[in-house]
């Protein structure tokens, strides 16, 4: 049973989950958001889970948000197996950039999310999908728009996000979330 902020494991090993339990694995050199196919790919205090897609990203454990780095990257993501949740294991969400994309693989797009529950913090994080719609193309999810766009609720069209106020937008001028986006020293809006 080892510890996964620490460094009990045997040289060139990390801990990890294998179910409940906490196991000393070879550890990789995959990054905290690259891509991986297995457990090893992943470098220390990184483990290799899918978010929903087809394709898996190493994701840093945390105990809370200092554990995490990054504007946007908060300790969010409860682990669990099957319906147990593992008490005081979770995993961060990604610090990266909407606008340009930066912090996500290709076949990912940087998206801002809102916590659940009594804090709503915003964060962000790499949603497993990267469309080709543009500004005002029909959407239905998030899937359907490309990188830097999100299916504006309510409208149905591929919005894409800027820097409000003085944000660049190929279409329309920039337009603040009502309430306030705000990730580190940026307060982020919508082209419309």
């Amino acid at each position: 049973d080892c510890d996964l902020w620490g460094m009990d494991c045997e040289f060139a090993e990390k801990c990890t989950l294998s179910g409940i339990d906490r196991v000393c694995v070879p550890a990789g050199t995959s990054t905290e958001g690259q891509t991986c196919r297995s457990e090893e790919e992943c470098g220390m205090g990184l483990t290799c889970l899918s978010n929903g897609g087809s394709d898996k990203l190493c994701f840093r454990f945390c105990r809370n948000d200092f554990d995490c780095f990054g504007n946007g990257s908060l300790c969010v993501y409860d682990m669990a197996w099957g319906d147990t949740v593992l008490p005081d294991v979770h995993v961060c969400s990604k610090s990266c950039d909407p606008i340009s994309n930066i912090g996500c693989p290709d076949s990912f797009a940087c998206m801002i999310y809102q916590e659940p529950g009594d804090m709503n913090r915003y964060l962000t994080d790499c949603d497993p999908h990267a469309g080709a719609g543009r500004d005002g193309d029909p959407c239905e999810a998030d899937a359907d728009c490309a990188p830097s766009f999100f299916c504006m609720p309510g409208s149905g069209t591929c919005v894409r996000y800027c820097v409000y106020p003085t944000g660049y937008c190929v279409v329309g001028t920039c337009n603040a979330f009502i309430p306030t986006v705000r990730l580190g020293d940026k307060e982020y809006g919508y082209c419309q």
